[in-house]
């Protein structure tokens, strides 16, 4: 059995220590995007990293996909490893003949454009970062808060150890 947590007064079990569950949602995609013309530099979001590369391999996701997303924050620094190894064996959004990467641009997307602006909503928006783990590298979203832009970068998985507090996103499998 993992530690317990405190999480808004409910407690919660951490496997190790490293995710604690925030909670879990469904992602419905609101609107048809093409990601490389939704993923480019642009008032309100700057990109670099790999996510060109990934969204030149992404196709668009349809209209009312439904995406069941598992948002959890780091109980502690830990590792890429010590977080994979936390997450469920298949921890990637790719389903029902989705890419990863196109599962990926569609859930972010919206996700963004939920919180455009700095809105409160699930991706934490007061500077910290969100990872989400794809098959090539880490993907990270964070928005920074003096210039109320998003930043979408990717990092490739090492020791580097993130801080506790980041918020990690998966799928609810």
């Amino acid at each position: 059995m993992g530690l317990i947590d405190t999480l808004f007064g409910r407690k919660a079990v951490v496997q190790n220590g490293v995710l604690i569950p925030i909670k879990m949602l469904e992602i419905e995609i609101s609107e048809r995007r093409v990601p490389s013309a939704f993923y480019r530099d642009r008032p309100g979001l700057w990109v670099w990293g790999e996510i060109p590369d990934i969204t030149a391999r992404a196709k668009p996701v349809a209209a009312g996909t439904k995406f069941p997303v598992q948002i959890s924050r780091l109980g502690r620094d830990a590792t890429d490893k010590e977080v994979e190894d936390s997450l469920p064996a298949d921890h990637f959004f790719g389903v029902d003949g989705i890419s990863e990467e196109s599962a990926f641009c569609a859930i972010l997307a919206e996700m963004l454009v939920r919180q455009w602006e700095g809105k409160e909503g699930d991706l934490e928006h007061l500077g910290r970062s969100n990872l989400i783990y794809l098959p090539s590298c880490v993907a990270l979203v964070r928005r920074r808060v003096g210039n109320r832009e998003w930043i979408a970068h990717t990092w490739l998985r090492d020791d580097y150890r993130w801080c506790a507090g980041r918020r990690v996103l998966s799928p609810s499998n």
